[in-house]
């Protein structure tokens, strides 16, 4: 393989190496996203149980 072209193909893998890691990085953020948004759903329903209780016990939910 000559020189010019090892080093394309260097490049190349090289480019395909750090797309492959930036949707990693992406693909875990995007979890780690969903998950903090399910504690703080989870967070406000805790918060909440008991005004919503006394609504529902006046009949106005």
């Amino acid at each position: 393989m000559k020189i010019h072209a090892r080093i394309n193909f260097s490049v190349l893998n090289a480019n395909q190496q750090v797309a492959k890691q930036d949707l990693q990085k992406v693909q875990e953020r995007q979890e780690m996203a969903k998950v903090i948004g399910e504690i703080t759903n989870n967070a406000i329903s805790i918060a909440t149980y008991e005004e919503r209780e006394k609504i529902n016990k006046l009949g106005l939910g």
